[in-house]
């Protein structure tokens, strides 16, 4: 897409980083290390939205910590400010309607907090009834993870899903 930088190009990368008593991984579709520490993500969508929908997502909030906290390890070892991490959404449908989203430091405070928040709120759930079920169960069919719940066989196969709003998690913003 126009505007990635040129440089070294790290593919299926995963980095995982410390977030209050645990870690926080993030698996990325491609990395680019641009001139001066430049961090760009590429991640590419397969999914029918387009890629503005992306840009409120947890993905979006977790790809562009992750990278800010542990990217010095693409970088020598020098330390990334959050305005050096940049994120472009490349859509296979529409491949001329690419979305860039910049990140800088309020960004990262607020996803810190954010994070930080969601994390301590799923490490005091205690049981699996905690966790609770959704009562939409047109959601289902695009969870990876309705196995552990025995909602279905077959649901999850082709998991590219629209990210709800998290208050139906119990994580508001």
């Amino acid at each position: 897409p126009v505007g990635l930088p040129a440089g070294e190009v790290f593919s299926e990368l995963e980095l995982w980083v410390p977030l209050g008593t645990g870690w926080l991984t993030a698996r990325f579709d491609r990395v680019v290390v641009g001139e001066g520490g430049r961090l760009c993500i590429v991640d590419w969508k397969t999914g029918r939205g387009l890629p503005a929908e992306y840009l409120a997502s947890w993905q979006t909030l977790v790809y562009c910590f992750v990278l800010s906290e542990g990217g010095s390890l693409l970088c020598g070892g020098v330390p990334v400010e959050p305005e050096q991490v940049s994120l472009c959404y490349w859509p296979a449908a529409f491949p001329d309607q690419v979305q860039w989203y910049r990140y800088d430091r309020t960004q990262h405070d607020q996803a810190r907090e954010r994070l930080e928040r969601s994390a301590g709120f799923l490490a005091g759930l205690q049981t699996r009834e905690e966790f609770g079920l959704t009562e939409e169960l047109k959601r289902c069919a695009s969870c990876e993870f309705q196995s552990y719940c025995s909602r279905g066989a077959g649901m999850g196969a082709g998991w590219e899903f629209d990210e709800e709003e998290e208050e139906d998690w119990g994580l508001e913003s």
